[in-house]
Parts: C-alpha cells; structure tokens; sequence
C-alpha cells in the first residue's frame, strides 16, 4: 500500500462540518485557568474574525483540500474556484503549506503500516458532553506510536508543544479506541524558523492522567461561582470587553481613575513606586486585553450601524499593490528586472522612482485603509457607509488591458 493510500478523510464523528466546543482544544487554557469564563463568553458581545485568524483559516482549508486530492498547492494559484475556495492562494501561502504537507508525508513514510488521518473529528463523551473537536493530523500506527501533529499557521510567537494542554486534548481523542505504546504530540509553525516542527513524546499512563484534569477542569466550568482568573489568556477570550475581574485587575493595575469628565487619571511616573510599576509592567498584556476588547466591541457596533456617542468610524492609511503582475511583466519585458528585489517586484512606491508615476498607473491599485474606531475630535472624515464599503470587497478585480507602453 503506497503512502498515499494510506492518507484518509477524517472520521465525522461530530456529524457534519465541523463544529466549535465551548470546552474546545483550542481555548483549553482559558477555560483551565479561568472556569468562569466559559459562561460569560456565553452572554458576550462575539467578536469578529481579525486578519490573522482569517489567515490561518485560509491555510488550513488549503492544506486540508490538497492533502486529500493528493494535489500539489501551487496548482492552485489563480485556481481557487476550482477547488471552491474564497481566498487567494498567494505564493508564500501555497510554499509554507506545501512545506507542511511534504513534512506530514514524510512521517507517515517512517511508520510502515500506519495510516494517516486528516482533520480527524472526536467526541469525548466518556469524559464529558462538550469535550469534542478535530485533530489537523493524526497518524495511527496499531499497536505501535501515534502521532498527533498541529497545524498553526501563525508567525508571531512559538507555540511551546511540551505538556500543551491543546495538544494533549487532541491526543485524547485521537487515541480513543486505539492500543498503541507510545504518542507524539507535535506542533508545525513552518513560518517560525526555529520552530517549525516540535514534538513531545508522552505515555499512555500520561495521557490518563491527563483525562482526569481535563474531566476536573471540565466540571469545574459548570459551577455558577465559577471563579474569573485575568491572566495573559483573556487575549482570546470573547468575554475580555464585560469581564469584571480582568477590568479591575486593568485599572488597579494602572492605578487608574476613570471619571466621567476629563482624561483617566493616571498615577504621574515620578511619583510612583518600583512595586507598582513592576505591577503595570507585569499586568501589561492584560492592560491590552482588555483595551483591545472595549475597543472590538464598540467597533462591532459601530459597524452594525449603531451611533456611538464620542465614536466614529474612519478609515487608517491606504495602501498601494500591483493588481496584476503577470501584464506588468509582459509590458516591461526585460527591463522588469529593473524593479525587482529578489524574489519579488519592488513596490509601487519603490518602481515609481524607476519609470515614474503615470507610466506604472495602470498597474498599480488603491486599497482603502481598514477602519478604526476614533474619537469624534479626530481630523479624518467620518465614515457612514461601512456595510457599503464591505459589499464591494467581493467585486471582482480590474483587469489590465496591454497595449503598447513606451518605458
């Protein structure tokens, strides 16, 4: 049987596409550290996706499609409909992805017998109702080693693999059912060089153990005094903007007065004591945690259409992109390489100071700045057709008409 025999669908044990846990895998230490907030994040305003979640969904909808077409990813750039994707396939996308498929053939290559499955869901019911979820990689070779791989597809800071609560959730419900000696945990960040691949080797007496944390940890969300604990988790919690506990650790942290007239209080530096300013510096991510939901919040509202007193929606900096590079280059001909920084075209700005403004024009697209939430004292220009401005992202892109160009 050839290695790509032996790369399965994952079982659908959820039933049907896939469906987020409140005791996910993913959010497991918030919701270890702080049980209390499992039910506040059930009464929160929802938070929207950011780019960088967007990102990661693209990448792993990408990986997932061309692992069970046995397909190359590159194929697929400038072919996303085909495969039913609403994204573009960007070049350093198809290679990190690429990279990550290669890597996951590669270990089930080392395992003679074994069988890999891909996006792998499971139900936890025997611990608890709500313990469920899908597993991005998991190789099952009986009565041998399993292994649990990861997939994240972020680039900021490395996730550590060794006694992750996210990856030992995972291998509990790939391990369900299976007689195996051995299990690997892994975590894959192939844009974090230095760590794009870790692994962690536990046991099955580990795992065992690890279940009844999990059970324990579990029933302990479900108490109604279930106790609020702000730490550096309240990043990702949806219940961050309404959570009294992480608000009065900010403000105390801050030593902060929030009167309704005038600016916030804040304690002047020369008079402040070492012990309180370790405390703001301590306390610093979750200061932002905080902020940052407020702030969400009421940019949800504001894009909703609701008038926000004191708020406005206006637009950040614009942003200037070649909106067809393929023309460009045709137009160009060999004098292209005269805008090149290897491996890619400068940008417009930088080409500009080659050829000149009205010769790249044509090329060369706008892409309005994101909005942000601003006081209603800020000298940019109200914007009142958000909703509006959403719809035309779908529109399709200008096409390029060459005609004879003189560079």
């Amino acid at each position: 049987m050839s290695v790509s025999d032996r790369i399965l669908q994952g079982d659908k044990v959820v039933g049907g596409d896939k469906v987020h846990s409140k005791l996910g895998a993913s959010s497991s230490e918030r919701w270890f550290e702080c049980p209390g907030s499992v039910a506040l994040c059930e009464i929160a305003p929802k938070r929207g996706d950011t780019d960088y979640s967007i990102e990661g969904t693209n990448a792993h909808t990408l990986f997932e499609t061309c692992m069970n077409r046995r397909e190359a990813v590159r194929y697929w750039i400038g072919r996303e409909k085909e495969i039913g994707v609403d994204f573009k396939v960007t070049e350093e996308m198809a290679d990190y992805v690429q990279a990550f498929i290669d890597r996951c053939r590669w270990e089930l290559f080392q395992l003679p017998g074994a069988v890999m499955y891909v996006e792998k869901q499971f139900h936890l019911k025997h611990i608890h109702p709500l313990l469920f979820g899908t597993a991005d990689v998991v190789i099952v070779q009986p009565f041998g080693k399993i292994k649990v791989i990861d997939f994240k597809y972020g680039a900021g800071v490395a996730v550590d693999v060794i006694e992750n609560s996210q990856l030992l959730y995972y291998g509990l419900g790939a391990s369900h059912g299976e007689d195996f000696a051995e299990i690997t945990l892994v975590v894959a960040q192939p844009r974090i060089e230095g760590s794009e691949w870790q692994e962690w080797e536990t046991t099955p007496e580990y795992m065992i153990e690890f279940s009844k944390t999990l059970k324990a940890k579990a029933i302990a969300t479900e108490k109604k005094d279930a106790p609020l604990n702000p730490g550096e988790w309240c990043r990702w919690c949806n219940a961050a903007s309404i959570c009294p506990a992480l608000q009065k650790k900010a403000l105390l942290a801050a030593q902060t007065d929030f009167s309704d007239e005038g600016e916030p209080k804040l304690p002047e530096i020369k008079r402040m004591t070492e012990e309180q300013m370790v405390r703001v510096i301590q306390y610093k991510k979750t200061l932002n945690s905080w902020i940052d939901a407020v702030e969400e919040t009421m940019f949800l509202k504001l894009m909703s259409g609701q008038k926000v007193p004191g708020l406005k929606l206006v637009r950040g900096k614009s942003k200037r992109e070649w909106n067809d590079e393929a023309a460009l280059k045709v137009a160009l001909g060999d004098k292209i390489k005269d805008i090149m920084t290897q491996p890619k075209l400068m940008t417009p700005a930088q080409a500009e100071k080659v050829f000149g403004k009205n010769k790249l024009g044509a090329f060369i697209s706008t892409i309005a700045g994101g909005l942000q939430v601003a006081h209603e004292d800020d000298k940019r220009a109200e914007v009142t057709n958000a909703q509006d401005d959403f719809k035309e992202l779908n529109a399709p892109e200008p096409k390029v008409e060459l005609s004879e160009y003189d560079f």
